[in-house]
């Protein structure tokens, strides 16, 4: 997985910050891993609703999104990921793994998975979030 940093302090500077509690959890890529990377930075934002957004859980999603769109990267802007238990405490296969892309060229594309284990629906969400960028990007190239 790459090296990313939160919240880039306003010199660039590859410093670390943590982002407040109540902010999203907001992701860039290092600039050096791109060419043109400041034009084409994938800017990730995670938000959790009734589920507690641990630092494993964003580092499973981190992992999965950075695998599943290692290829296509470079064409987004912008993943807004939204993990949520519809149902609470009832339990049920009610966790559900929203995925929002959007990207130079590309309509925005939104890939939703429901599973019991909120881990299997990010892994799900990812992978198919990567076969549709893919297929996307491929429509519009034969266009």
């Amino acid at each position: 997985m790459p090296d990313v940093f939160c919240h880039p302090t306003p010199d660039d500077s590859p410093a670390r910050r943590t982002p407040p509690a109540s902010a999203p959890h907001e992701v860039y890529p290092e600039p050096h891993l791109h060419p043109s990377a400041a034009e084409l930075t994938m800017r990730i934002s995670i938000r959790a609703r009734g589920l507690e957004l641990s630092e494993e859980l964003r580092d499973h999603v981190m992992g999965r999104l950075s695998f599943a769109l290692s290829r296509v990267s470079p064409a987004l802007h912008r993943v807004d990921v939204t993990l949520e238990d519809v149902n609470g405490p009832k339990g049920g296969i009610d966790k559900v793994c929203r995925i929002r892309l959007r990207g130079a060229g590309l309509r925005e594309l939104v890939v939703e998975e429901r599973d019991s284990d909120v881990a299997v629906a990010i892994d799900l969400a990812s992978s198919r979030a990567g076969r549709t960028v893919l297929r996307a990007a491929e429509l519009r190239r034969q266009r």
